[in-house]
């Protein structure tokens, strides 16, 4: 721990709630009820606006599906969304790709979508896609073909999720025809299947589980307390929701309830924290927990 004033006092305080259950916060509504909310009342400005889009960007990405709207600190390189390829796309494939993407029936919250996870430092024949609009603004669209769905956001701000439903084999065409001197995305002739999850050795986005036992803290870094922020007497807490994976290390991590100068102090401590891992039926799983990190001082 670094050498704090004497009159200075950093608490870093886990916090552990319903494992594997991220939403809500207190104080936010259920995610039912805002899933309604967004389809009656999202849907139609947000597909009027995206119908002003005359030119994109499609990538092919690596990091997280998950909330990739946030912020995941400097020591989230591998889990922040990261480009393979990226080409420009003309205005027939742009309104081609919202006129394919767009259904209302098949719209819903970003709360309870189950997201891929494709950590930058392995290799991966599969990658996600990422279409940036200009629209009023940029809004985004991360499209998980193994997952069936998209995730459409702004910078900060999650605006929904969209099932590809029988689209699936249009949009992979549109994305394919975006991005043709993408390797990754050549060697693959149609929608990749699901991936079995029962198979897979990391955890994969977000998922439901009985607990027997949560996450353990073994060891916690705690947080420097940065010079501007202690001058200008910023005090409070970020909540940092962390994914702790079945070796008990922390796989991804983002900031929930923001203050940004005490944010990557956060972000960098809790990046370091090791855990005895979640059990259940005897097995360690991997689990997302939120650890609310406090600052204060005296």
């Amino acid at each position: 721990m670094p050498l704090l004033p004497a009159s200075l006092h950093v608490a870093a305080v886990l916090g552990l709630g319903l494992a594997a259950a991220p939403w809500p916060m207190d104080g936010q509504p259920r995610p039912s009820n805002l899933a309604m909310s967004q389809r009656k009342e999202a849907f139609g400005p947000l597909l009027r606006r995206l119908e002003e889009a005359r030119v994109a960007s499609v990538s092919s990405v690596c990091g997280s599906g998950v909330a990739p709207w946030t912020y995941r600190g400097r020591s989230g390189k591998n889990t922040t969304l990261r480009a393979y390829v990226t080409d420009k796309a003309d205005e027939p494939w742009t309104r081609e790709f919202v006129r394919t993407l767009m259904r209302e029936a098949d719209w819903d919250s970003s709360l309870k979508h189950s997201a891929s996870i494709k950590p930058c430092d392995e290799v991966h024949e599969v990658p996600l896609y990422l279409v940036e609009l200009r629209a009023r603004g940029r809004v985004y669209a991360l499209l998980d073909f193994e997952k069936r769905c998209a995730q459409l956001f702004e910078p900060n701000r999650p605006l929904g999720e969209v099932r590809f439903a029988d689209r699936a084999d249009s949009l992979f065409a549109l994305v394919r025809r975006a991005i043709p001197s993408d390797s990754l995305t050549r060697a693959l002739t149609s929608p990749p299947a699901r991936p079995d999850s029962s198979l897979a050795g990391r955890p994969i986005g977000y998922t439901t589980a009985l607990v027997e036992h949560l996450p353990e803290p073994v060891h916690k870094t705690h947080p420097s307390y940065p010079d501007a922020a202690r001058e200008a007497n910023v005090q409070g807490t970020v909540w940092v929701q962390a994914l702790v994976d079945r070796e008990g290390t922390v796989f991804d991590a983002f900031v929930l309830n923001s203050i940004p100068e005490l944010d990557d102090a956060a972000l960098d401590a809790v990046w370091h924290w090791k855990f005895k891992p979640a059990v259940t039926g005897g097995k360690p799983i991997a689990v997302w927990v939120a650890i609310p990190v406090r600052f204060s001082i005296h």
